[in-house]
């Protein structure tokens, strides 16, 4: 059994391991790439027991090794320490029992695992260009002779084959066959009307696009031209008695000039190449004398050849055709041959092993690359974009040979089993076809130089054991815009179509779907992300370089949350069915399964107490798994709570103080801080309150100020601190438990009331807070001073703003703050599909899935100073007093001639149009917790501060006003326009003219008018009924009608058991009605769920659920009415 998994692992690490030998310890190689095949040699004997005669079974087990141990084997080994660090890491990556011990089974079964997510993630990387079945169809009209050559005829498209005994065959793109011509029907005899005593077979055949002409090469010395212009093809002209067989043939024609010079090229059988340029081949190829007679023109090729000086009737040709002859390139029949137009140079191929392949340039004036095969070239292909010769050869091999190098190929692609019969370079996607006579088919990628993908043609009637017959050009290739490929084989041809290629994505993405989370491991300096599509990745920080990826987690199930253990070694991940699994990441095997208390979304796990696992969700219940016995697959579930299932909605989200305090939120507001030790309640730092009038807001994310905890806990004096932080509708708030005073301030966090915070992280000593809202805006926050004690006042002014910028298109999910290496550094992951990396001070390092791999020592290596957009940014953030929420000075990154446009506003403006927010907070002291729900006391930004990057004027080019200032829109409207005139001034010199230069300025000016003309206008309002709406809903007042409630409303079942009465006009305005939205009444308890999930859906990819019944005008305190205004 150990020699078997020393076999396993060997045969897949010692063609990859090798390459990583003799290098550095440093962060971009792991210690798994270095070990070699001699490694496993060394460390198969050492875990291998040592035989007694009192044991005969002993070989079969291997001894179990310590860390230390292991250390000790693995240093001896590599005779060096510098990987020590790197292998406590493979050891706990190994020892998958968690038990502290390694054997051989165990190294062996992850070193596997591992070779194979590399070589799984390489193939997942590439491309395979044929995923469809094949198309075969037999050609009847061959009677049973074998196809020489297949090639595309244009206007329209058409498959041409022609077999060996001259039939040609016309096909659509679906091989169905449209005509076939048979050669000897259009050439019975020669001039004289003899008939041929032998068979004329065809060698080759090539299409002429530019003149619409295909010329078929004989072995009766012929050259045939045929036109297929015209419906049907006819053979015009026929070259004759040429001094040897021509055997190959190929064309070339300039793009850009297409009646201009073109040259045919063929090889004969005698070892020399042959030229015909063409000088005209779109008016004619070859002189045409009078002739009264119908039919083929034949031309004698001593014609052509003639001396120049002599002129007379056989000479007519020169002004059309000259010929030019290279002679004994090879000593052998020439198999193929090809001109390649950069350079001026000829390649040809023969079966001899001194001159296998020949590049010669076409003047003589370089020395020709000579290549040397064994059992000579069969077939080749060239490419100068890609500078790539290959070459095929009766000896199985297909080798890759730089075109200027030919003492050795630069690798040997082996795989085939019989001789190889063709080859044919894909330049779209960089890869080589190579065909075999056994009728196998390989694809191969050239950089990696790996099998990609292995077809076996299915021939019908085809006897098994026997080798099938081929012509001598069986492989033809066509790239765009056809992206097709023929195959000939026997008397039947398969048509393989190519897959389109994919357009590179803007802009690297970490997975396929929105993601979920993304969390750092610890341990392994790690980021593992979860997505919707329920698959998981793990990324290596370092590099940001993807090793393991595991799908279908969940099956079909969105996954929602995951979390590791306290040993940072096993990964719990839940889903949106309930569900919950536990994986050891390291290689992607499911260890534990735990069973749903209810199809309800789980929205935080947790490793709690010892070998408990706790998860919470939508089921509204704190659960518990124990989590003791590794070897129990299924867990069941455990809600005996000992506090009691405290919670009557949704519990959104969750955090943990270990070993402290576990925090829970759900979605009617409530917070509830319970002791991890006892299970008891703590403290209830916030109720709903929508059974006395108040909306709720959702708790969107909660986040413990650990070192506060710690530090009040040790304190004998305590200030009663902010030691909790939550998230509601943008808004930050910030808690303590440990006094009498729970409320302690709050702030907004985001630019506009719509926004939501859903990711929160603080630095280690919690003097930074960073936060991410659905607008993708990252921002930092100074709060080592605010909030410390609860006998200050209550906050509502933002702490100090270190830096913001923009990190994403859409929401931020989750945001972590790690430090590695004494290098602080933000991992945030958003619903735009990727995860991306950043510094503290907000430098773009990368996006996890980029090709570019980054060196966190190295900030050379970083994306900055572009962002993700691939923008140049200098200064991604603004600092201090110029960054804080203001209104007195208009944010530095806003464009220029906003700023002035501002400045000069506000030199104009009454006094009276200031902003409400800009007056102090009057209510502070005890009753400051009533603040929770008002959000007016809370000082908001003049403008709104999105971004901090040079990218905000392309992509934001609107300057909002607040509402207040609507009645200065009329003299800041001649403002922007001036401003935008001067911006827009034609330049000194006019290359269009002054006339068209003004009138180009001027509609630059007007259109940048319109634009802030709307630019007040509310969002929320012109979309709250849907997306069919105008600007006029959100500029003029609809007339209303009068619709008077009647006094005998009936009430719901679920508005009694809530205690709701309405009697009079004053306990309808009173009546929480936003509280109902979503909910049915109870008897109807499956629409009531059906009704809810939907909402919170969105949740995690957008702004949070809002309850909207009625106009948002009258959800605001005072303005529910008995009447209801009704849109004519």
């Amino acid at each position: 059994m150990v020699m078997n998994s020393f076999n396993s692992i060997s045969s897949r690490m010692s063609d990859t391991s090798s390459n990583y030998s003799y290098k550095s310890a440093d962060s971009s190689i792991r210690l798994e790439e270095h070990i070699t095949r001699k490694h496993l040699e060394e460390l198969l004997r050492i875990f291998q027991p040592k035989k007694t005669d009192h044991d005969q079974d002993n070989s079969q087990q291997s001894e179990k090794k310590t860390l230390a141990e292991f250390k000790d084997i693995v240093s001896k080994m590599l005779g060096t320490e510098k990987w020590n660090d790197q292998m406590e890491m493979l050891f706990y990556k190994v020892d998958t029992g968690c038990d502290g011990f390694v054997d051989w089974n165990e190294f062996c079964t992850y070193m596997v695992l591992q070779m194979r997510e590399v070589e799984h993630i390489q193939m997942t990387s590439q491309i395979k260009p044929f995923t469809a079945e094949a198309i075969v169809k037999r050609s009847y009209h061959n009677k049973q002779e074998t196809t020489t050559k297949m090639f595309l005829v244009e206007n329209p498209t058409r498959i041409v084959n022609v077999s060996k005994v001259g039939d040609i065959g016309v096909w659509d793109t679906e091989l169905r066959l449209l005509k076939n011509y048979k050669l000897s029907s259009n050439v019975a005899a020669d001039e004289t009307g003899a008939k041929r005593r032998c068979h004329t077979w065809v060698t080759d055949a090539i299409y002429m696009k530019n003149s619409q002409k295909f010329a078929l090469t004989t072995t009766s010395r012929e050259i045939y031209f045929y036109d297929t212009s015209t419906n049907p093809y006819y053979a015009e002209f026929c070259l004759y008695a040429l001094p040897d067989v021509p055997n190959c043939v190929n064309y070339w024609y300039s793009e850009t000039a297409r009646n201009g010079h073109s040259i045919l090229i063929f090889g004969d059988d005698e070892g020399s190449v042959h030229l015909l340029h063409f000088h005209s081949p779109q008016s004619r190829l070859f002189g045409k004398p009078f002739n009264p007679k119908q039919g083929i023109q034949r031309i004698y090729f001593n014609d052509l050849i003639a001396d120049p000086e002599y002129r007379d009737s056989k000479n007519i040709h020169r002004a059309f055709v000259t010929y030019e002859c290279i002679p004994n390139i090879h000593d052998e029949i020439i198999r193929r041959v090809m001109y390649v137009a950069d350079g001026n140079q000829i390649v040809s191929s023969s079966s001899s092993s001194a001159t296998s392949v020949v590049l010669m340039d076409l003047k003589k004036k370089k020395k020709p690359y000579i290549f040397k095969v064994n059992k000579g070239v069969e077939c080749f292909d060239y490419s100068k974009p890609l500078n790539v010769l290959v070459t095929g050869s009766l000896d199985h091999l297909v080798r890759i040979w730089n075109p200027y190098v030919d003492a050795k190929p630069i690798c040997l692609l082996q795989g085939h089993s019989t001789g190889i019969c063709d080859v044919a370079i894909n330049r779209s996607f960089g890869q080589i076809i190579s065909y075999s006579k056994d009728a196998i088919l390989k694809i191969w990628d050239i950089k990696e130089q790996n099998c990609l993908q292995t077809i076996t043609l299915k021939i019908p009637s085809f006897p098994q054991g026997r080798i099938p017959d081929h012509g001598e050009f069986p492989l033809n290739l066509f790239e765009q815009p056809h992206d097709m490929m023929l195959v000939s084989c026997n008397d039947c041809i398969a048509l393989f179509k190519m897959g389109k290629l994919k357009p590179p994505p803007e802009a690297p993405t970490t997975h396929e779907a929105p993601l979920c989370n993304a969390i750092y491991n610890d341990l392994f300096h790690q980021v593992v992300t979860g997505a919707d599509d329920s698959t998981v990745s793990v990324w290596n920080v370092e590099n940001g370089v993807r090793s393991l990826k595991f799908s279908n987690a969940h099956g079909h199930e969105e996954i929602t949350c995951i979390a590791f253990d306290k040993s940072w070694r096993r990964l719990f991940t839940g889903a949106r069915d309930g569900t919950i699994k536990a994986w050891n990441f390291q290689n992607g095997n499911c260890l534990h399964e735990f069973k749903s208390i209810a199809e309800a979304e789980v929205t935080g796990i947790m490793s709690f107490q010892d070998q408990k696992v706790l998860a919470v969700g939508w089921s509204r219940q704190i659960t518990t798994y124990d989590d003791s016995d590794p070897d129990i697959i299924f867990v069941h579930a455990n809600t005996n709570w000992k506090g009691g299932q405290m919670h009557k909605d949704d519990i959104l989200t969750m955090d943990h103080c270990d070993p402290y305090y576990l925090a829970t939120g759900s979605y009617d507001g409530t917070i509830i801080v319970w002791s991890e030790e006892t299970e008891q309640i703590s403290a209830v730092l916030k109720k709903s309150k929508a059974l006395k009038g108040h909306q709720s807001t959702p708790v969107e994310k909660l986040l413990f100020l650990e070192n506060r905890v710690t530090k009040e806990r040790l304190s004998k004096n305590k200030k009663c601190g902010a030691v909790l932080l939550s998230s509601e509708s943008g808004v930050i708030h910030l808690w303590s438990f440990f006094g009498h005073k729970h409320h302690l301030g709050k702030f907004s966090a985001t630019d506009t009331p719509e926004s939501s915070i859903l990711g929160m992280a603080s630095s280690i000593d919690n003097s930074l807070l960073i936060t991410g809202d659905t607008t993708g805006t990252v921002r930092v926050w100074d709060i080592s001073n605010f909030c410390v004690s609860d006998l200050q006042e209550f906050q509502t002014d933002s702490p100090p703003l270190k830096k913001q910028w923009k990190a994403h298109d859409m929401a931020i999910v989750s945001l972590n703050y790690i430090e590695y290496e004494f290098l602080g550094l933000i991992v945030t992951s958003s619903s735009d599909r990727t995860a991306r990396l950043w510094t503290l001070d907000g430098k773009f390092i990368g996006t996890f899935g980029q090709k570019k791999k980054w060196n966190l020592k190295n900030p050379a290596s970083f994306q900055h100073p572009r962002n993700p957009w691939g923008e140049l940014v200098e200064d991604v953030s603004h600092t201090g007093a110029e960054a804080r929420h203001t209104q007195d000075t208009p944010p530095d990154h806003l464009p220029a001639q906003s700023v002035t446009f501002e400045d000069e506003v506000k030199d104009k403006v009454d006094s009276n149009t200031q902003h409400k927010s800009n007056n102090p907070v009057a209510e502070v002291g005890e009753n400051a917790e009533s603040h929770n729900e008002d959000l007016s006391s809370v000082k908001l930004p003049a403008l709104p501060n999105l971004q901090t990057s040079k990218r905000l004027p392309e992509r934001r080019m609107t300057t909002h006003i607040m509402a207040e200032n609507k009645k200065t829109l009329p003299s800041a409207r001649k403002l922007v326009r001036a401003e935008t005139v001067s911006k827009f001034e034609t330049p000194k010199e006019k290359i269009l003219g002054e006339t068209t230069e003004k009138g180009l300025a001027k509609r630059r000016a007007t259109r940048h008018e319109r634009r802030y003309r709307v630019g007040f206008i509310n969002p929320q309002t012109t979309s709250r009924f849907g997306n069919l709406c105008s600007p006029f809903q959100a500029l003029s007042i609809p007339n209303t009608d009068v619709v008077d409630f009647s006094p005998d409303l009936p009430m719901s079942r679920r508005m009694q058991d809530r205690g709701m009465e309405c009697l009079s006009e004053t306990d309808l305005a009173s009546l929480p009605l936003h509280y109902l939205k979503g909910f049915a009444d109870q008897d109807n308890d499956g629409g009531e769920e059906a009704s809810r999930n939907p909402t919170r859906r969105s949740m995690r990819h957008g702004s949070p659920r809002r309850s909207t019944l009625l106009p948002a005008t009258a959800q605001l305190p005072g303005a529910m009415k008995s009447s209801v205004a009704v849109r004519k």
